[in-house]
């Protein structure tokens, strides 16, 4: 059984090392940037881990496990992100749904109170691709999901203040019709 819904490889760790956490290294030490994360850091903390210095918030995402240990995941990487004692919030369920219809799948509400600085979105399909929500019946579109988080940017920055600039580190699958 998978450890996580977060599947590493080659070309994610590449990116990861060589292009994503120089560019934060360098505006954390510059600028002394501290980011409030949002992603799917899988439940080892790949990326907290490596970028846990530059890190004052996690938001995360965790898909439910194949049955029948579904709450497995979840579980994991709220575990460990008390061990690792990074503060923050894991909600359970895809990004879509919880973003879109505010709530996981546990009935936690969803909300953003500050403007999220770093954003790294690892999407494994297109963006335009749907994606089900079984607690509402029904399908989103991926990039509903990336326009409700820029308007709670938005909404947060108008409403609370906070920073004027973020990060988002998007990663999405590139098909063409016909390859």
């Amino acid at each position: 059984m998978r450890q996580s819904s977060f599947q590493e490889t080659p070309a994610k760790r590449m990116v990861r090392e060589k292009w994503n956490t120089p560019f934060l290294k360098y505006l954390h030490e510059k600028y002394g940037i501290k980011y409030r994360y949002m992603g799917f850091p899988g439940t080892e903390l790949t990326d907290i881990k490596l970028w846990k210095e530059m890190i004052e918030w996690v938001v995360a995402f965790e898909l439910p496990a194949p049955a029948p240990d579904e709450r497995i995941w979840i579980e994991k990487l709220r575990t460990n992100l008390r061990k690792l004692g990074v503060p923050g919030i894991a909600y359970y369920g895809s990004f879509e749904q919880v973003v879109v219809l505010r709530e996981d799948l546990d009935g936690l509400a969803y909300e953003q109170d500050r403007v999220i600085t770093l954003y790294n979105l690892d999407f494994c399909d297109e963006i335009c691709s749907k994606v089900s929500t079984p607690n509402a019946g029904k399908e989103l579109l991926r990039f509903e999901a990336l326009r409700q988080i820029l308007q709670d940017q938005k909404e947060c920055y108008v409403t609370k203040s906070g920073p004027s600039y973020f990060i988002i580190l998007l990663t999405v699958r590139n098909q063409i019709k016909g390859e």
